[in-house]
């Protein structure tokens, strides 16, 4: 199968402290992955998106639409709020992608995974292309923290 391109909104998610979780008791930190697995697959799914990979801790996801990446990032972030230890941080980056094989590459996969590093914890960072799509709509609220 080939590569084909089109645009997308690109989402990771990852638990920040995950790492200190597996080091402490590693079967209770792979059942925080499977509760994970659980509870975020079918938000996927409701908003349309498609999971691509699992990252140790972390998912990358495309979606056709920003709005369906934004409402599902947030839904995460209310559902994550009721089990231990599951802390995400979600960053969501929009541009054309290549995928081959059920897997996406290219630049905008690239800076989606590096604005992770500026997500909080609760949190989802969005770059301004995603900002752009979605300031008109009133059921997002968003705050600009800071410019690196």
């Amino acid at each position: 199968m080939g590569i084909k391109r089109k645009l997308a909104a690109i989402m990771f998610t990852a638990i920040p402290d995950y790492s200190s979780i597996s080091a402490i008791d590693e079967e209770k930190a792979l059942e925080l992955l499977e509760k994970q697995n659980q509870v975020l697959t079918p938000i996927i799914e409701e908003f349309g998106g498609n999971l691509h990979k699992k990252l140790g801790d972390g998912l990358l996801i495309s979606f056709s639409t920003i709005t369906n990446a934004v409402k599902c990032a947030s839904e995460f972030q209310r559902k994550a709020q009721s089990i231990e230890n599951l802390n995400l941080r979600i960053s969501i980056h929009e541009g054309e992608i290549a995928s081959k094989d059920d897997d996406i590459l290219g630049k905008h996969v690239n800076l989606s995974a590096l604005m992770l590093r500026y997500s909080t914890v609760g949190g989802v960072v969005i770059s301004d292309k995603v900002y752009q799509n979605i300031s008109n709509l009133s059921e997002f609220e968003t705050a600009f923290i800071r410019e690196e």
